[in-house]
Parts: structure tokens; sequence; C-alpha cells
């Protein structure tokens, strides 16, 4: 998908305002995409309308994006309609990414394992792939009513998570005074915050029927009370944690 990279030059870093910035190292990639590096790799930036070319896997990243480049800053511009899969999977230093108001979805595994990563602006968002932010360092996470599609393990690993909050009026998710994460159609526990301060006892509000992959991983709960509702618990749901004990309704598989 990458084009030969070239020595410097410029690229039009955004179609719409046309202004340019001159770049060390520059290419192409997907349909009519450009990516540049500042000259010392601290930035990277892409540009591009808009859907991102979905990159095939793990190694078939955005051009540049080698573990050893810096690229603290990765700056995106023009009308980009969507992140690719893959896209900054790896991107460890990278710990701001400017996206356009313009990007809606972000592909699978867009960002994963990106260490440095904090924060992130889900206020135009509407759709997220599978582990797209899996491994993160987020602290905390606001779900907007308007993000109403988010796959399974799309923040799984997040082991700095203390806290979830989502917007009044969203119809597709839900937190309980815990602040763990719900999914409403599916009945899906999706997310317990696994950085939350010790919790002696903890109660999976009656109705969540499915558990999705490491809810429990590594968390701090003493005891976990499983509805009558579950009826299905991912193999991985509970690994490497100190429960005290578990009380399972005898109607759960998996």
């Amino acid at each position: 998908p990458a084009g030969r990279p070239v020595s410097g030059g410029a690229i039009t870093v955004s179609p719409v305002s046309g202004s340019a910035i001159t770049v060390n190292m520059k290419g192409t990639f997907g349909d009519g995409f450009e990516w540049g590096a500042s000259e010392n790799d601290e930035t990277l930036y892409i540009a591009g309308n808009g859907k991102m070319y979905n990159f095939d896997d793990a190694s078939d990243k955005v051009p540049r994006a080698d573990k050893n480049a810096w690229h603290l800053n990765v700056v995106v511009e023009g009308n980009v309609t969507s992140i690719g899969d893959y896209a900054f999977k790896e991107f460890y230093n990278s710990d701001t990414f400017v996206l356009p108001d313009t990007v809606t979805r972000i592909g699978n595994y867009s960002f994963f394992d990106c260490a440095a990563m904090k924060t992130f602006d889900f206020s135009n968002i509407t759709s997220i792939g599978t582990k797209a932010f899996a491994k993160n360092k987020f602290e905390s996470l606001y779900i907007p009513k308007t993000l109403t599609d988010i796959a399974m393990e799309a923040f799984s690993e997040a082991y700095s998570l203390t806290e979830i909050v989502v917007e009044d009026g969203n119809p597709n998710y839900f937190t309980d005074a815990m602040g763990a994460l719900f999914e409403t159609e599916s009945k899906t526990m999706m997310v317990y915050p696994k950085a939350k301060s010790y919790v002696g006892s903890y109660t999976i509000p009656e109705g969540i029927e499915k558990m999705e992959s490491g809810v429990f991983e590594g968390v701090a709960v003493g005891t976990v009370v499983f509805p009558s509702t579950m009826s299905y618990v991912d193999s991985g749901s509970c690994r490497n944690n100190s429960f005290t004990s578990l009380t399972i309704p005898n109607t759960v598989t998996g």
C-alpha cells in the first residue's frame, strides 16, 4: 500500500486549507493518501480524503511507523472519514494524535498498544473496531451518546483505567455504580476499570447475560457475584486475579 519513500520536499497537509509543510521524508499509501515525517522524526503527518486504507496485518502499518521512530506527534488532516485497520498499531512513543473532525470510525487495532496514549477525544467518533485501543494508558474514558458501535475488546488490557462515564442518552451503552461498561442490546459486560481501588465485593447487575474476554483480568476485587441471568462467561474473563470467591449460577457456560 505504500509508495517508495523519497527525501525532502513538502506535502499538502490540509487539502481544505491548501497549506503545506516541509518534511524530511515523504511517500504515499492507499488511495491518494500522503505521509511525511519531520526532520527529527518527531512528527508524522498524514494527508488525504475519505476512508483511510485498511492495512492487512500487524506488520503492515502506516509508512514510517517502525518501532524505533520517535513520532511523538501524529497529525492527520483533510477530509479523512476513518482510520484504517492497524494504521497506528504499536506507535509506542506517540502521546499526541490529532485527527480532523471528519473522522467518525476507528478501525480494528488502529491504536493497539500505543503505550504512551493517555487521552483520546471521542466527540466525533461513532464506531470503534476490535482492540482499537487495547493496551493503552487511559485513566478515564468518556463515551458520548453519539458513540454507538464499540466492538468487543476495544479497550481490553487497559490497566490504568479507573473510571468510565457514558453520556446520558446513549442508546447502546451504560455503566453501573462501579463504572463497569455494559452493552444494552447484547446484555454484555465489556469492561471493568482495572486500576480501580480494591473492592471487597462486586455484584454484576441482574439482567446481564454475557461477559467478554479479560473483563476481570488483574482487577482488585475480592468477591464477584454473578447474576442469575448470566449464561456465558468467556474462558479468559477471570484470569490473573486474586478473588477470594466467585458466586456463579449453574446456567453459565464457556
